[in-house]
């Protein structure tokens, strides 16, 4: 301990600013409000669009494509997603951006007649004469966007199949293959078409994929290997699946299994990376609260960093959104993705 009078050393340092040269954008922050839109409308918790926008930051909103629901007609009430949009707009003084991405068309393009998967394989797109109904499902995403703007939502960015992989044992879905087979359409046949559906449109949103589950076991380059890069502006996933260890993403040490399909995902291509979904799963509503100081512990370990690709050419930062249903309760959680490994080599955190 240095006594009375003691002379205090003071470090320098000699910083340097390249303002021209950048290495990764910020698109933003987002929050997935593709389901329990009755929680904000029509009587929202005073204050929360001040603390969800204003206070938290968040500046994209990411919607379920609910056009034309023919089982559940109530579940088309898109006047809930036009007024949640106005009042974030309001709350922010300008308009957030905007992700629209479908879980499932309407019940007549699927091989089981319903909108909703009950874990059944031919929850899928439909036939006809054999062939899978790509066009009548780019003509669906035509005359929604088309539906959604005379609403006053216009969409940034659209993603044609939420999970495309996943059959979901009790809610929205329709599975494709990477490439066609016999039992289930092709993502790259169907992104293709969209695609050139939607490039009639006046102002055609851009369009991001494939949007998968997870990133282990090869199932993002699956996709994306399959499919025409060209199509879209950047590569969408979540990260719902667990690593070797089993542990969901959450539960210490599970961050550590994501470490190599990380690094992984950011070898796939050239485009942006966006994290456009995830949650806690089996925390019981409450335990998985702290996941963000889990992962962001994992990112700024050195490990994390070490031969991770090296920053030599301008990559987006990734969207991050957390899952629909948490919007209430874990929001300040989607900003998890901030320290992506591949992207940065310094932390970003204070």
């Amino acid at each position: 301990m240095a006594g009375p009078g003691a002379v205090t050393q003071t470090a320098s340092a000699s910083v340097t600013i390249l303002p021209s040269e950048r290495h990764q954008v910020l698109e933003g922050f987002g929050a997935s409000l593709a389901w329990h839109q009755d929680r904000l409308v029509p009587n929202p918790p005073p204050g929360i669009y001040q603390m969800l926008f204003p206070d938290l930051g968040l500046d994209i909103l990411r919607l379920r494509n609910r056009y034309q629901r023919i089982i559940k007609p109530e579940d088309g009430n898109i006047a809930q997603d036009v007024e949640i949009l106005q009042k974030a707009t309001q709350a922010l003084g300008h308009r957030p951006k905007v992700m629209l991405s479908a879980w499932s068309p309407p019940a007549a393009l699927k091989a089981n007649g319903k909108e909703d998967c009950t874990g059944d394989s031919d929850c899928t797109l439909a036939k006809e004469k054999g062939r899978f109904v790509y066009e009548k499902f780019a003509d669906f995403w035509r005359d929604s966007l088309v539906h959604y703007e005379s609403l006053g939502i216009v969409p940034d960015w659209v993603s044609i199949e939420n999970e495309p992989s996943f059959i979901p044992p009790s809610w929205e879905g329709c599975k494709f293959e990477a490439s066609e087979t016999n039992d289930y359409p092709g993502y790259d046949k169907a992104l293709a078409a969209v695609h050139a559906k939607l490039a009639t449109l006046p102002h055609p949103p851009k369009m991001l994929g494939p949007e998968v589950l997870g990133i282990h076991n090869g199932l993002l380059q699956k996709f994306v290997n399959a499919m025409n890069v060209d199509l879209v502006v950047g590569i969408a996933h979540h990260l719902y699946e667990k690593g070797s260890d089993n542990i969901w993403d959450w539960k210490e040490p599970g961050p550590d299994s994501f470490l190599a399909p990380m690094q992984a995902a950011a070898q796939v291509t050239d485009k942006p990376l966006f994290q456009t979904e995830f949650q806690t799963d089996e925390d019981h509503g409450y335990l998985g609260g702290f996941e963000t100081a889990w992962l962001r512990r994992f990112y700024h370990r050195p490990t994390a960093r070490v031969a991770v690709t090296p920053i030599t050419r301008s990559r987006p930062f990734p969207l991050c959104f957390f899952s629909a249903g948490r919007i209430l309760g874990q929001t300040c959680l989607a900003r998890q993705a901030a320290a992506w490994p591949g992207l940065l080599q310094q932390e970003v955190w204070p």
